[in-house]
């Protein structure tokens, strides 16, 4: 998951796993070609090339997902946003029922993978909520939930932003000066 927006009102991460959609992509291609090659000079074994294309198929339906997560301090809330080639998913909570976010790990005394997970401790949304569907042994993880962590450290002590449409208060109008 890489953050691509950090600013005092809005914090941005998205995961998108390109190298799991490009070489489930190249997979389904090679495994077709070949299949279909095989079958046209009259090999049986061209069918069991297919099955390798199917593999690829059901590779990019279940890991190929984009998922961008938003915290908006100006509209208190989080938004996680699911998109896959198959469905799309919308989620939105109150900024205020974010706890933190976390590592969830994976794995036993030998290499470790983890994936990040808000932390909701009350309410209808009560729970770890995962935003990458899968454990992966990735450094940008874990700065990602440092970068958000401190973000929202950051929003519950700073005061809220008024909204841009807001008619400023009595008395503190200024005339443009010509």
């Amino acid at each position: 998951m890489k953050v691509v927006t950090d600013t005092p009102d809005r914090f941005e991460a998205v995961e998108t796993p390109w190298l799991m959609a490009i070489l489930s992509g190249l997979f389904i291609v090679v495994f077709s070609i070949a299949g279909a090659g095989a079958l046209a000079s009259g090999e049986p074994a061209g069918a069991g090339l297919f099955l390798g294309t199917l593999l690829g198929v059901t590779c990019l339906l279940i890991f190929a997902r984009h998922t961008p997560v938003v915290l908006d301090r100006t509209a208190g809330t989080m938004e996680i946003r699911r998109r896959s080639v198959l469905s799309r998913s919308h989620l939105r909570y109150s900024l205020a029922e974010v706890a933190r976010a976390d590592l969830q790990y994976s794995g036993g005394t030998g290499r470790k993978s983890w994936r990040i997970a808000i932390h909701i401790p009350e309410g209808d949304g009560a729970g770890w909520h995962p935003l990458t569907p899968d454990y992966a042994n990735v450094r940008g993880r874990r700065r990602t939930v440092k970068a958000m962590n401190a973000w929202l450290e950051a929003a519950r002590s700073a005061p809220a932003p008024e909204p841009a449409d807001a008619p400023p208060e009595p008395g503190t109008a200024r005339t443009p000066v010509r």
